[in-house]
């Protein structure tokens, strides 16, 4: 993975259907290494990745508001043994997800009356790595 590649995010966060109001949905690479005049993605680039989002809720009229990020990655997604600093972030294995945290900043709610919210509590989806460029390959294909 490298500088300004893609990041396909589930819609499915539990009972919400998440919307990634970000776009591109990108992760920043800060590795030593370039690939095409771009620096590669390391371990510890995933945590910085910080995604707006609206997302919907059963029984909420009104849309919700949260930040999505990656919490956990497969561990076929790192490289252990090919390194710029750090591991490097690879595309992973076939059907490979990274785990990503839905944070709600402004619940999902109903107009009043009846009124009420969704409860802010964090939610589990997962997401993908797209590549841009397919040339250069550390660990799995």
């Amino acid at each position: 993975m490298i500088d300004q590649d893609q990041l396909k995010i589930d819609s499915a966060f539990g009972h919400r259907m998440v919307t990634i109001t970000a776009s591109p949905a990108v992760i920043r690479g800060s590795g030593q290494a370039t690939v095409g005049g771009k620096k590669v993605c390391i371990a510890g680039d995933e945590s910085k990745v910080n995604l707006n989002a609206t997302y919907t809720a059963p029984g909420f009229a009104n849309s919700g508001v949260g930040v999505v990020t990656i919490v956990g990655l497969d561990a076929s997604q790192l490289a252990p043994g090919c390194t710029s600093g750090a591991a490097l972030i690879t595309r992973g294995g076939a059907g490979a997800k990274f785990n990503a945290l839905l944070t709600v900043t402004t619940p999902a709610s109903n107009p009043t009356p009846p009124g009420g919210a969704d409860p802010a509590t964090p939610g589990m989806g997962t997401g993908e790595f797209a590549a841009q460029q397919d040339f250069a390959n550390a660990g799995s294909p």
